[in-house]
């Protein structure tokens, strides 16, 4: 092992969760940002958001015209507490070749992530659809998930246990490369309400340069695995 390689696990070892920090908890997201996003008010979805909204051009999708548009340091209809149950709380997103939404969640602390939900509790609305699937990127890694159904066509839950994310210690998540199950008479739109996740508190808070380094160890053969830690699975409350 090289000496280079050597700082870099001695920096991972730090940084993995005691015995004691294991116990999944949902995670309070304190703001997100948005690229290509439909503006507040597509067909009536409502969104409600405290930063800056920046238009990028219009776009439509099945038969639905909208403004396109950056959302950036702020809060709002995702992060509110609130399930979405209809239109008047929950943003609308557009789907297709030429536009795709990517959220980046920006945490209360850092975590090792467990589980994540999307929801959308309006089940009798046909617009939104189901999402099928979506990719997750912690520190710089990327993996493609398939959503299972927790407990409704509305809610899309991917559970991160023995991927290669699991153990990955961070306070940002992004979301991106959503996907459709084709449900429904709109193809190429689906509905957020709310953003739910769940993890463990890390009880070591990395330095800056740390994360770096995480980053980098996760490429290297046998390295990556030294600070993945497998999480107990988080016990998933059902929406009512």
């Amino acid at each position: 092992m090289t000496r280079a390689t050597q700082f870099i696990v001695a920096c991972v070892v730090v940084l993995i969760p005691t015995a004691g920090q294991l116990q999944a908890e949902m995670i309070a997201i304190t703001s997100y940002d948005i690229t290509d996003a439909a503006r507040s008010g597509m067909g009536g979805w409502q969104h409600t958001y405290s930063g800056s909204i920046v238009d990028t051009g219009n776009y439509s999708a099945s038969g639905l015209s909208f403004t396109r548009a950056n959302y950036s340091g702020g809060s709002g209809t995702l992060n509110d507490g609130l399930e979405g149950t209809g239109a008047s709380d929950t943003e609308l997103f557009g789907l297709k070749s030429d536009v795709s939404p990517t959220f980046t969640l920006h945490l209360d602390g850092f975590f090792t992530i467990s589980d994540i939900a999307l929801l959308v509790v309006d089940s009798a609305n046909s617009i939104p659809g189901h999402i099928a699937g979506f990719d997750v990127t912690i520190l710089g890694i990327t993996e493609s998930f398939v959503t299972s159904e927790q407990p409704t066509l509305r809610d899309a839950f991917v559970d991160l246990t023995g991927s290669s994310l699991d153990g990955l210690v961070t306070n940002q998540i992004i979301l991106s490369n959503f996907s459709h199950d084709n449900l429904g008479s709109f193809t190429q739109v689906f509905a957020i309400g709310e953003i739910e996740v769940q993890g463990s508190a890390a009880s070591v808070v990395p330095l800056p340069s740390s994360l770096a380094l995480l980053a980098m160890g996760a490429s290297v053969t046998g390295v990556g695995g030294v600070f993945r830690r497998r999480s107990k699975k988080s016990s998933k409350t059902e929406a009512v």
